[in-house]
Protein backbone atom coordinates (compact mmCIF):
# COMPACT_ATOMS: atom_id res chain seq x y z
CA UNK A 1 0.00 0.00 0.00
CA UNK A 2 1.28 3.47 -0.85
CA UNK A 3 2.56 5.69 1.94
CA UNK A 4 -0.14 8.27 1.40
CA UNK A 5 -2.91 5.70 1.64
CA UNK A 6 -2.10 4.18 5.04
CA UNK A 7 -4.64 6.51 6.67
CA UNK A 8 -7.31 5.24 4.26
CA UNK A 9 -6.75 1.57 5.02
CA UNK A 10 -10.18 0.94 6.58
CA UNK A 11 -12.14 2.41 3.67
CA UNK A 12 -13.18 0.58 0.52
CA UNK A 13 -11.20 1.53 -2.59
CA UNK A 14 -14.38 2.14 -4.61
CA UNK A 15 -16.14 4.21 -1.95
CA UNK A 16 -16.79 7.92 -2.33
CA UNK A 17 -15.42 8.57 1.16
CA UNK A 18 -12.07 7.01 0.22
CA UNK A 19 -11.62 9.29 -2.78
CA UNK A 20 -12.87 12.40 -0.96
CA UNK A 21 -10.30 11.86 1.80
CA UNK A 22 -7.50 11.07 -0.65
CA UNK A 23 -8.18 14.23 -2.66
CA UNK A 24 -8.45 16.28 0.54
CA UNK A 25 -5.01 15.01 1.61
CA UNK A 26 -3.60 16.22 -1.71
CA UNK A 27 -5.34 19.59 -1.40
CA UNK A 28 -7.80 18.93 -4.21
CA UNK A 29 -11.56 18.48 -4.45
CA UNK A 30 -13.91 16.50 -6.69
CA UNK A 31 -14.87 19.79 -8.34
CA UNK A 32 -11.25 20.49 -9.33
CA UNK A 33 -11.83 19.62 -13.00
CA UNK A 34 -15.18 21.32 -13.43
CA UNK A 35 -15.13 24.25 -15.78
CA UNK A 36 -18.06 25.66 -17.77
CA UNK A 37 -15.90 25.51 -20.92
CA UNK A 38 -15.34 21.75 -20.61
CA UNK A 39 -17.84 19.33 -22.10
CA UNK A 40 -17.87 15.63 -21.34
CA UNK A 41 -17.70 13.74 -24.62
CA UNK A 42 -17.97 10.19 -23.37
CA UNK A 43 -15.66 7.20 -23.46
CA UNK A 44 -13.03 6.25 -26.00
CA UNK A 45 -15.51 4.75 -28.45
CA UNK A 46 -17.63 7.89 -28.35
CA UNK A 47 -14.58 10.05 -28.96
CA UNK A 48 -13.58 7.95 -31.99
CA UNK A 49 -17.09 8.30 -33.41
CA UNK A 50 -17.06 12.07 -32.88
CA UNK A 51 -13.63 12.35 -34.49
CA UNK A 52 -14.69 10.26 -37.49
CA UNK A 53 -17.83 12.34 -38.03
CA UNK A 54 -15.79 15.54 -37.89
CA UNK A 55 -13.57 14.50 -40.77
CA UNK A 56 -14.78 15.02 -44.30
CA UNK A 57 -14.53 11.76 -46.16
CA UNK A 58 -13.71 11.57 -49.79
CA UNK A 59 -13.06 8.86 -52.32
CA UNK A 60 -9.39 8.09 -52.68
CA UNK A 61 -8.27 7.10 -56.14
CA UNK A 62 -5.37 4.70 -56.57
CA UNK A 63 -2.08 6.29 -57.56
CA UNK A 64 -0.96 5.84 -61.12
CA UNK A 65 2.24 3.80 -61.34
CA UNK A 66 5.28 5.68 -62.55
CA UNK A 67 6.54 4.54 -65.95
Amino acid sequence: MARKRKKLQGLGYESTEYWNRLLAQEGMTLDQGLDPRLVYGGGGTDMETLDASRRVGGRKLPHKPHE
